[in-house]
């Protein structure tokens, strides 16, 4: 029979870490616009350490009255690479791989790694979007170093395919089409003038 309990770390004090037991959670405790993950790997955001310190008071978590964040489990996994296990986000699926924003080169290599299980260093491009739809990362190594790219959308979002297996190819075309912000899995040409004047 499967455990009720986990374990998981949170934060104490300055510098201090204390492991604690935690219900497991399940798709049942999700609200709107959340996702369950399997974590792969997590680590303390740069701009966390004010608190690791003791410079700044811990926050409060919005909509839990009283409670500090560093008493939630987990606490800061914003710096995570993870697997989808149960979703209510309505544009990410179960099987999808995420990774959190903070996350540089070396994080995404290792997502290509560890997660896709594929060569970050073959001259690839891999594509990353972030869950509201406005940003995506792509990292690639040119035989030199590794190389990251990143765009945000002023108005819209970049339009994701369906994953198999966490992962999807596309075309040179189809890259740029979703680059740009259009709809790649269907491209339409665009209205052109007939005539001038």
């Amino acid at each position: 029979m499967a455990s009720t309990t986990m374990w998981a770390m949170r934060l104490a004090g300055p510098y201090a870490f204390m492991r604690t037991q935690v219900a497991v959670p399940t798709p049942g405790d999700l609200d709107d616009g959340q996702v369950l993950l399997r974590v792969i790997a997590g680590g303390i955001c740069g701009s966390d350490i004010p608190y690791f310190r003791g410079v700044h008071p811990i926050p409060e978590v919005p909509g839990l009255a009283g409670r500090l964040s560093a008493e939630l489990p987990g606490f800061p996994m914003h710096e995570v690479v993870g697997e989808v296990v149960a979703s209510r986000h309505p544009e990410t699926a179960v099987g999808s791989y995420v990774v959190g924003w903070a996350r540089g080169m070396n994080g995404l290599a290792l997502q290509v790694q560890e997660a896709l299980r594929r060569d970050p260093h073959a001259g690839d491009l891999f594509v990353f979007r972030g869950a509201r739809g406005d940003l995506i990362k792509i990292i690639w190594h040119d035989g030199q170093g590794a190389c990251l790219f990143t765009k945000r959308l002023e108005r819209g979002r970049f339009l994701w395919p369906s994953l198999a297996d966490g992962v999807v190819t596309v075309s040179v075309a189809q890259l740029s089409y979703l680059l740009s912000g259009i709809d790649w899995r269907m491209p339409q040409a665009t209205w052109r003038p007939q005539a001038s004047g």
